[in-house]
């Protein structure tokens, strides 16, 4: 039962996430006028506010997710580079779509000179107009780096930054993701395929709230057609996802083993989480059921 309380107590949870093993990050900060600040231990950090109205007593009403990778959205799929593989990065800030809404890409020069473009995480999800703005002004407030400097604590917003660069060498890591033997192929709208391995599918974990504290990956999903029936669903049982390539629509065909056809949307999992090999690196990668990718064929 909810319990609705009219105080304005927001209790916090500080999650850190990342990929491979932890190090401390140390770096030289660049922002927009062109001062430099050396920062150790850097960290994105990611604020979800949530339980507007009605929420529950005692239940975080705010995640804070403290990333030490860099998530890539291409459109096509989301790399998550850790900060281990990176020699540096620039961030470009563009105007949105809407009036005061602001979007930023990064440029990413890896240790072994391979480099890599995307927008930032949410730029492929669906909203409307007003949610749309919504969010972007979320972000802009919310998504900033953090460490430590002679003076203390550092921030710095996101869309402040020009370029951070890796003042210590770094050295690989093992990708920290769940093994499997399913392997698939993803195919874009240009006819490129890329491997993936060890598939599942990935879900967003929130809190009573509906605060994300995790991504986690499952081997089950549950998917609802337009005719309103409902399953639940092993990777074993798909042939095929297929998209509405270059128009991302939450809808999305599945093809059973069988050859089946059904049209519908995932009622948990926000897309499929693999590794795949890209520079010559092996990354975390999500392909977001949004994705303006052509198919999966597993």
């Amino acid at each position: 039962m909810k319990r609705i309380i009219t105080a304005a107590l927001i209790q916090v949870i500080v999650i850190t996430l990342c990929v491979g093993n932890t190090q401390a990050v140390d770096v030289v900060v660049i922002d927009k006028i062109g001062s430099k600040t050396a920062v150790t231990g850097l960290l994105l950090r990611k604020v979800d506010k949530c339980g507007e109205g009605m929420y529950y007593l005692g239940v975080p009403r705010e995640t804070t997710l403290d990333l030490q990778y860099l998530p890539l959205n291409t459109g096509d799929y989301i790399l998550k580079v850790p900060f281990s593989l990176i020699q540096q990065f620039s961030v470009t800030t563009k105007p949105g779509k809407y009036e005061g809404v602001v979007t930023y890409e990064f440029t990413v020069t890896l240790t072994n000179k391979t480099i890599l473009r995307g927008r930032d995480y949410y730029s492929g999800k669906i909203w409307n107009d007003l949610e749309q703005i919504a969010q972007w002004n979320a972000l802009k407030e919310s998504d900033v780096f953090i460490g430590k400097t002679e003076l203390g604590s550092f921030r710095i917003p996101v869309t402040e930054v020009r370029e951070i660069t890796f003042s210590e060498p770094n050295h690989p890591v093992a990708v920290n993701h769940p093994a499997s033997s399913t392997k698939a192929t993803l195919r874009l709208a240009d006819k490129t395929e890329i491997a993936l391995h060890s598939v599942s599918f990935v879900i967003n974990e929130k809190n009573e709230n509906g605060c994300r504290v995790r991504e986690k990956s499952v081997n089950m999903f549950k998917f609802k057609t337009e005719g309103g029936l409902e399953y639940e669903l092993s990777l074993d049982k798909i042939s095929a996802f297929t998209f509405s390539a270059g128009a991302p629509t939450f809808a999305f065909t599945l093809t059973s083993k069988q050859g089946q056809k059904y049209v519908g949307h995932s009622l948990d999992a926000i897309g499929i989480a693999a590794t795949t090999e890209i520079g010559g690196v092996t990354l975390e990668v999500i392909v977001p059921f949004t994705t303006q990718a052509v198919e999966i064929n597993f």
